[in-house]
């Protein structure tokens, strides 16, 4: 009995931090370009402005640079609702990543299906809770129900970082990808994997509570 209990109580542990990680990684950015973008793109512009510079052998340089030069500045940030320029002084200079960045139409539905099933997710975070809270006195009927929301909840955290993933890694509607125009994985794409990884193990643990 005092097993199924510890059991309980890591279930229910493993929710709120789950449920935690998933609202939190909504707020906060799932991609950031370092400051080093910056130096990388002041070397390129030396380099290009050299007179020295041969167009005809450098044309993969030159190219480099105009890709770089065109992505957003050194110290922007995305979550998965807004852009933040990095160069932005007061900070407000942002836009809405449906209409102003992904805007191709697979772009566009890349990213409304990231952000919904981020909100699938949450919503399932909190359903998690709830049902955990009643394995203390309904365990019986709350279980398999709790072990498959559990589950889909972490499939739901998978496909959203699954889908910045892709973005990150392949870019949409022939735009080059986000890796090469320097933005990095951050905070919110890690705690979505995190919430993931907790939901699945909550799901399994689940399974033996009696």
């Amino acid at each position: 009995m005092a097993c199924y209990t510890v059991v309980r109580i890591i279930v229910l542990i493993l929710s709120i931090v789950a449920l935690a990680f998933a609202v939190i990684g909504v707020f906060v950015p799932f991609l950031v370009v370092p400051a080093s973008k910056q130096n990388e793109l002041d070397a390129l512009n030396m380099t290009v402005r050299s007179p020295s510079f041969d167009i005809s052998k450098d044309a993969a340089t030159l190219q480099k640079f105009s890709q770089l030069a065109g992505s957003p500045p050194a110290k922007s940030t995305m979550t998965l609702w807004k852009l933040k320029y990095g160069n932005a002084r007061d900070g407000t200079t942002t836009v809405d990543l449906r209409d102003e960045y992904f805007s191709c139409y697979a772009g566009n539905m890349l990213i409304q299906a990231a952000e919904g099933v981020a909100v699938v997710t949450c919503v399932l975070g909190v359903a998690n809770l709830i049902l955990s809270a009643f394995t203390f006195t309904f365990a019986a009927v709350v279980k398999f129900p709790l072990a498959l929301y559990f589950f889909l909840s972490g499939a739901a955290a998978a496909v959203t970082f699954g889908i910045m993933l892709n973005l990150y890694l392949h870019g949409w509607c022939g735009d080059a990808s986000m890796k090469s125009s320097y933005w990095d994985l951050t905070a919110g794409f890690a705690f979505y994997v995190i919430s993931c990884v907790l939901s699945l193990v909550a799901s399994v643990l689940t399974m033996f509570i009696d």
